[in-house]
């Protein structure tokens, strides 16, 4: 194959301001093509920002006027074909601290009969994908690392004349919040938390560059960002006036009319608060925000209480507060109770139930490892923050997305009676309880959940269902879906079994030894061997097309815990039912010297090898 030595990728930011292009890109050496098809160079050049009103990325330093940018070594670019994987390009020493940088690998495998795109920064989260799905993530900001979620993408383009230019556009937004207090208002401030009035945010999702423009879609909405100095930071000043600076990267969001709250906390307790009035801030452009804080206040008096606070002075957020582990505040019928309760920065067991909470904000509760949220009427849950939660129950809302990726430490999750159309559990390999029935899911994946013991699914749209993982499973509802098999062969554990409802065809539950309920009514079963299952003890097997059951290996069965006569069909098939061995179910039949036989239903009980009637 032949090699291509001398191809120039030059990348270059598209400039929103009035500048011109040409007085904010820095040139750099054109080196000529040869017209093979391998590329050997790649040059990628991008200008500094205006802080007003402007265009930026690998690091930005702030002289006041402009956002200067420079390259820093090790960062890595991405660049990506039609049809395959990224490839990751490395800035090198000679590069760093500098706008400019040019790579030498040589022999890359990029070809010039195929269009290909471009995006910075690529990372574990985005490295193993394709070009339509660069995943995008907002998440984790502190101040130190805010510059590095100024990503850049281009569209994908096709290589003209042995050369390709990337025109690299930026898709976040800046936001440097300037946050003025009396000296004798604030001391020390380690977090931020950037508040909106309601979820706005898409602070996660993917990024398609197919086309000749980059398109962000995100995956769900949030109402908050939040930003970590990193270690808590102490002021003290003889001045009137001290004023907090903060930067956050968001993805570009239309906040015009809307009030957003920036919330500051420190690890004594501390806690401030400023508001501002949004804008439309757009991909691309850095926004300068003077604001004024004061002392944030609990102001709701069911909180206070619940909370064990002083009745005279327990409005102002106090040190007390940090040592607040626990609050119930459960049906008390008050929809905002819940409002202030970022300020318990130390709080572990919260439970608001039954209070018609629309918002629940809980990014300023990083301990927390228990949330009871049920009975209300959230339409949205991030528990983004909370990564040590092990409990979660947060039933009969409007839930119609939950994502719990970040809650490695989950063992019971609790979400049924929502309206959840996808549930991803797969970074919670500590579930041992999930109940996510009466939902609309589809699909769900449990394969990464091996301690799952009690686990419902019902009441959805599910046409499969995989628990072969699923070692430890001790009770699986999994009835009123549209599942067509179902295989239980490797829970050797199952003791409960509800799959009635649905469109199996055959169930073996030859290896469930342990199974003491199985209700498998409602499908279209022609055979049931319940032979290896000498601990059952309720079996309802009716409305299926069985002509035969045996229960003879079954002997704790004992009327009425056998359901099994409305299976028969208008044609008179008789039922045969083996009930040798089992005394207790032969007294029934023959109970008054008849036969039971429901009406229009007709069975032939075997014991002991004779046939009744």
């Amino acid at each position: 194959m032949k090699t291509l030595k001398h191809l120039l990728f030059l990348c270059f930011l598209a400039v929103l301001t009035a500048c011109s292009e040409d007085a904010l890109v820095p040139q750099s050496e054109v080196i000529p093509a040869t017209g093979n098809s391998s590329v050997d160079y790649i040059s990628m050049t991008a200008p500094d920002i205006e802080i007003d009103d402007a265009t930026t990325r690998s690091k930005l330093i702030d002289d006041g006027t402009e956002l200067k940018f420079v390259w820093q070594e090790n960062d890595a670019i991405g660049v990506v074909p039609m049809n395959g994987r990224p490839l990751s390009f490395p800035i090198h020493a000679e590069n760093a601290q500098k706008n400019t940088a040019v790579f030498d690998g040589g022999d890359w495998a990029l070809k010039t009969d195929t269009k290909y795109a471009a995006f910075f920064p690529i990372g574990a989260k985005n490295q193993d994908t394709d070009i339509r799905h660069i995943a995008i993530d907002y998440t984790g900001q502190t101040q130190a690392n805010w510059m590095k979620y100024d990503f850049l993408a281009t569209g994908a383009v096709q290589p003209k004349d042995g050369a390709v230019k990337f025109t690299m556009k930026r898709l976040s937004a800046i936001l440097k919040i300037n946050v003025e207090f009396g000296s004798d208002n604030i001391n020390t401030v380690r977090y931020a938390t950037l508040v909106a009035p309601e979820p706005l945010f898409g602070v996660k999702g993917t990024l398609d560059l197919s086309g000749s423009e980059p398109v962000y879609t995100p995956e769900g909405r949030t109402k908050f960002i939040n930003t970590d100095i990193g270690v808590e930071k102490s002021f003290s000043s003889s001045s009137e006036k001290i004023v907090f600076t903060f930067y956050f990267m968001i993805p570009p969001t239309n906040l015009s009319g809307k009030q957003l709250r920036l919330i500051l906390n420190s690890d004594s307790g501390t806690a401030k608060e400023a508001t501002f009035n949004g804008q439309n801030y757009e991909a691309g452009k850095a926004y300068s925000i003077m604001t004024v804080g004061w002392d944030a206040r609990i102001r709701n008096a069911n909180l206070i209480k619940a909370a064990g606070l002083d009745d005279g002075d327990a409005w102002t957020y106090r040190e007390q507060i940090l040592q607040v582990k626990k609050i119930d505040v459960s049906d008390l019928n008050d929809p905002t109770v819940c409002d202030e309760i970022g300020f318990f920065r130390n709080l572990e067991d919260l439970r608001c139930a039954g209070n018609k909470i629309t918002d629940l904000d809980l990014s300023n509760n990083p301990k927390l490892t228990s949330l009871s949220c049920s009975n209300n009427q959230l339409t949205s849950l991030d528990v983004s923050n909370n990564p040590k939660l092990t409990y979660l129950s947060c039933i009969k809302n409007q839930l119609t997305s939950l994502d719990v990726s970040n809650c490695p430490a989950l063992g019971s999750l609790y979400c049924y009676t929502n309206q959840l159309t996808s549930l991803d559990v797969s970074n919670c390999p500590a579930l041992v309880n999930l109940l996510c029935n009466s939902n609309q899911l589809t699909s769900l994946d449990v394969s990464n959940c091996p301690a799952l013991a009690n686990f419902s699914c019902s009441s959805n749209q599910l046409t499969s269902l995989d628990v072969s993982n699923c070692t430890a499973l001790a009770a699986l509802q999994c009835y009123s879906n549209q599942l067509t098999s179902l295989d239980v062969s490797n829970c050797p554990a199952l003791t409960y079994l509800d799959c009635h409802s649905n469109q199996l065809t055959s169930l073996d539950v030859s290896n469930n030894t342990a199974l003491t309920d199985l209700y498998c009514y409602y499908n279209n079963l022609t055979s049931l061997d319940v032979s290896k299952c000498p601990a059952l003890t309720d079996l309802y097997c009716y409305y299926n097309n069985l002509t035969s059951l045996d229960v003879s290996k079954c002997p704790l069965i004992t009327w009425p815990n056998l359901g099994c006569g409305a299976q028969l069909d208008a044609s008179g098939n008789y039922q045969y039912i083996n009930v040798s061995g089992n005394d207790a179910m032969m007294e029934y039949y023959f109970e008054e010297g008849t036969i039971y036989a429901p009406t229009n239903y007709n069975y032939y009980v075997t014991y002991e090898g004779v046939n009744y009637p």
